[in-house]
């Protein structure tokens, strides 16, 4: 099976004090990142 690249648009903060909370979010999500 050939390896291959999937993109998604996950949206993103509005604000730069934004930042911190959504990435937590983003790479503490489960169903986003699967780490085996």
């Amino acid at each position: 099976m050939k390896p291959g690249v999937l993109l998604f648009n996950l949206g993103g903060p509005e604000r730069l004090s934004d930042v911190k909370p959504f990435l937590y979010r983003l790479f503490s999500d489960p169903e986003i990142v699967r780490v085996k």
